[in-house]
């Protein structure tokens, strides 16, 4: 729970700043115009940070469940 309440604050602070396309979870908020700018034209990278940070993910988890001590 506190994670989530953290990723939250650190969203709407990188909104606040202008840092928002950059944060991988504000991401599909701002391509859903819910930030209330219809004409939002996000750059590549900011397409990709959500892509790469779920690739990270799920080689992370399955690096865990390959070498963690599970016995």
């Amino acid at each position: 729970m506190g994670f989530v309440l953290l990723t939250i604050v650190i969203a709407q602070f990188g909104g606040g700043v202008g840092i928002a396309e950059y944060i991988p979870w504000a991401i599909p908020g701002i391509l859903s115009g819910a930030s209330g700018d219809e004409s939002t034209q996000l750059q590549f990278i900011s397409r990709l940070l959500p892509v790469l940070t779920g690739v990270i993910g799920v080689a992370g988890t399955l690096a865990w469940w390959r070498y963690a001590d599970q016995t």
